[in-house]
């Protein structure tokens, strides 16, 4: 019998039967969910150093979402080790003891990790929640990465499509795609406020290649279980979790090819404009990559449901990540739209 790895977040190629003084990068607003890092932990957690190498210039904005444990978790760990922002989104930082012990080691970066509270499965909390990051950018910050890791699998050996349930349907959808896809559209929208819209004007006219742009780079954590050409019969208990997957990994394909087409339509509007002062501007949804990723067969602390088949290739979350930043550094705008493995070789849809 295999176990479940990751049991929530994550995904499994199966084979059958085997208010502290803080120094921050940019103003960031504060509120009750808002809550700045004091350095309190005594505990010591420091992963091998990953194979991702700090981009040269300004360390970068990470939002990662779902970073109370496993694979989010470990996002958060290996950033903060390159010396970058992190802003660590969960459901609910009271209980988030593993990402506070994380963050006790960073007594020489104060306010290098702000964590965040927001439930994806709540529309009002997505609402509140884009309201603090939409200040942030406002007040000079950006978020130049989006990482979306949010995920829940109600796991039940032999409840399958023949006797789901209307509400745990329902909820896998909600939360697994529906969610993650709404928040990650508002964080984009952000692009369009006029704040950020004269930032990167300004800093486009100076030819700068680090013009602010909120969303650079939108991974979400997908699953081999939502591949449509990578089917399993077998999986059994997966059907839910399965369907959410295909849906979100189409959603994200229907996010780059319509960013792409609005980018197309805005550069030509702009083009006799531009060209009249000697030079162009690129639309920003062109610049915009979104990716889907398989973190591979991750083993975590929920590793504790067993299975009808054997799980092969298990890794570590600190091998998924380490690996996951390599491929996510050398992906670029063309990349968008596609699928990845935490190898570095595509996935098929």
């Amino acid at each position: 019998m295999g176990h479940l790895h990751q049991r929530g977040v994550s995904y499994w190629r199966r084979k059958k039967m085997k208010k502290h003084e803080s120094i921050r990068l940019a103003p960031f607003p504060l509120s009750k969910t808002s809550i700045p890092v004091t350095p309190e932990s005594t505990h010591n957690i420091v992963p091998p150093p990953p194979q991702a190498k700090p981009p040269p210039g300004r360390p970068q904005t990470y939002l990662i979402l779902g970073a109370s444990r496993g694979i989010g978790l470990e996002f958060a760990r290996q950033l903060l080790q390159l010396k970058h922002q992190v802003i660590a989104v969960v459901r609910d930082p009271s209980t988030a003891s593993q990402l506070w012990q994380v963050t006790g080691n960073l007594m020489s970066r104060p306010g290098s990790c702000i964590i965040e509270q927001c439930d994806v499965g709540s529309s009002s909390d997505i609402a509140q929640f884009v309201s603090r990051m939409r200040l942030f950018v406002e007040r000079g910050g950006n978020i130049d990465s989006i990482i979306l890791n949010a995920g829940i699998l109600d796991y039940e050996k032999g409840l399958g499509a023949l006797n789901v349930e209307f509400d745990m349907l329902e909820r896998h959808l909600r939360v697994n795609c529906i969610g993650n896809v709404v928040l990650a559209r508002k964080l984009l929208m952000l692009n369009h406020l006029p704040a950020v819209q004269q930032r990167r004007e300004q800093e486009q006219a100076l030819d700068s290649s680090d013009y602010v742009l909120v969303g650079r780079q939108v991974v979400f954590m997908s699953s081999d279980s939502g591949s449509m050409a990578d089917f399993r019969e077998y999986e059994d208990g997966f059907a839910a979790y399965g369907a959410s997957k295909v849906a979100l990994n189409m959603m994200i394909r229907h996010m780059a090819a319509e960013l792409k087409r609005r980018a197309k339509n805005k550069e030509e509007e702009a083009k006799i404009d531009w060209q009249s002062r000697g030079r162009t501007i690129e639309a920003w949804e062109d610049e915009v990559c979104v990716l889907a990723m398989h973190p591979g067969e991750v083993s975590t602390d929920m590793a504790n449901v067993e299975l009808g088949w054997e799980v092969e290739g298990v890794i570590t979350a600190e091998q998924s990540v380490r690996a996951m930043l390599a491929v996510l550094h050398d992906k670029k705008s063309s990349h968008s739209g596609t699928f990845w493995r935490w190898d570095g070789t595509q996935h098929p849809w």
